[in-house]
């Protein structure tokens, strides 16, 4: 079901698509999990590619759904993420 219902999804991550140019300015916390099937180092460089101004956590030992599996390396990534950005936790 899953699959079908990303292929049913497709003109809305076409919109979405065409609007990153808009945001690509924008500070981006990029968080993948190193074990994710679907999602690769390719499509990571893309999203690196996309956000000019971004830091990317990587999160061994997680798979494709990544706040099941490292919960609480996701929390200090954004923790880290904003105190390097000057923002107080």
């Amino acid at each position: 079901m899953f699959p079908r219902e990303i292929v049913g999804s497709r003109t809305f991550l076409a919109e979405v698509e065409r609007g990153l140019e808009a945001v690509h300015d924008r500070p981006a916390l990029l968080v993948q999990g190193t074990k994710d099937v679907a999602f690769r180092a390719p499509q990571r460089r893309r999203w690196e590619q996309q956000f000019e101004d971004h830091r990317t956590a990587l999160l061994d030992d997680a798979g494709h759904y990544i706040q099941e599996d490292a919960a609480d390396e996701i929390v200090a990534a954004i923790i880290e993420w904003h105190k390097r950005r000057g923002h107080h936790a």
